[in-house]
């Protein structure tokens, strides 16, 4: 009888003590402990990563740190090609009239000497000589010059713009038709002496180019290449044009790798923005929206050719 007992007592506590576990489990699934060792360990791997990542200043696998140039977010920066031979061009359609205050300002890496007056960026009409700008250079003596209306003026004594070699080119003007000055910089140096030019600014609904210019005097098609164009509506400093020729403006989260810029000021009074690093034959204007389209095989390419 007592062993009868102890057994029904047994029993009774096993009974009792499976209910209590019981009630102790959460409802739903239970992961199991290897299943919760397996998100532990995920978890310091993951934060493992991350802080090799950012001791090297890598990003973990699968959210790589863009490569960038001087001028752009891609592991190459691109530029503009398909110039010269085949008379290709950017058109942007209604572009400006900046015909009292302005600032145009490029890189360029000239090829040949084909043309006499390549064109870098202007704006003018097919059927005379009579443009808005022309703002080129001149192979006879491979300086830049600067055209309103009928009249060119050019950077004599100024800097040499050497073939087949990256150079930033700039030109201001300022006081109206008919009085203009005009200040060339090369490097982000002034080149030579301000200049007056007496040409009137022929006021047009005609597109803006790059890489040639739609009027008929002389032969305009650049050959080579031709990157970062910025159009401003007023005159840039010497020192703005030295610190903002390296970064692109309105380029990628990758582009101010050597913080010059520091501020949104840095975007005042600027037109349009062409930094060709998007592929396509849309030349896409992400400051003022002023998109050009590529004409005759004209068309970016990704490559480490620069400065």
């Amino acid at each position: 009888m007592k062993r009868l007992w102890l057994q029904l007592l047994t029993v009774v506590v096993l009974v009792l003590s499976s209910s209590t576990l019981l009630a102790q489990l959460p409802t739903g699934i239970d992961p199991g402990p290897a299943t919760t060792d397996r998100i532990t360990t995920v978890g310091i791997e993951e934060a493992s990563v991350r802080e090799r990542a950012e001791r090297t200043a890598l990003h973990p696998v699968g959210d790589p740190q863009p490569q960038t140039d001087e001028f752009g977010q891609f592991n190459f920066n691109a530029y503009l090609t398909g110039l010269g031979a085949t008379g290709g061009y950017v058109a942007i359609p209604n572009a400006y009239q900046e015909n009292v205050d302005g600032s145009i300002e490029a890189w360029v890496c000239p090829t040949a000497t084909t043309s006499s007056a390549p064109c870098i960026v202007g704006k003018g009409v097919a059927t005379s000589g009579d443009v808005g700008f022309l703002f080129g250079w001149t192979t006879s003596s491979n300086v830049l010059y600067m055209r309103f209306g009928t009249v060119p003026t050019t950077n004599t004594g100024g800097t040499t713009i050497p073939l087949n070699q990256w150079t930033h080119v700039a030109a201001t003007w300022s006081g109206g038709s008919g009085n203009y000055t005009v200040t060339f910089y090369v490097n982000g140096l002034q080149s030579g002496s301000p200049v007056t030019n007496t040409g009137t600014w022929n006021l047009s609904s005609d597109s803006m180019t790059i890489g040639t210019i739609k009027a008929t005097f002389g032969s305009r098609d650049f050959y080579g290449y031709i990157d970062e164009v910025r159009y401003w509506q007023d005159v840039r400093t010497a020192s703005e044009i030295a610190t903002h020729r390296f970064v692109g403006l309105g380029d990628g989260f990758g582009a101010n790798t050597g913080s010059a810029l520091t501020s949104n000021l840095s975007y005042d009074n600027l037109n349009a923005s062409y930094n060709f690093n998007t592929g396509g034959s849309t030349m896409y204007d992400f400051v003022g929206g002023f998109d050009g389209f590529s004409r005759n095989g004209a068309y970016d390419v990704y490559s480490d050719f620069a400065p």
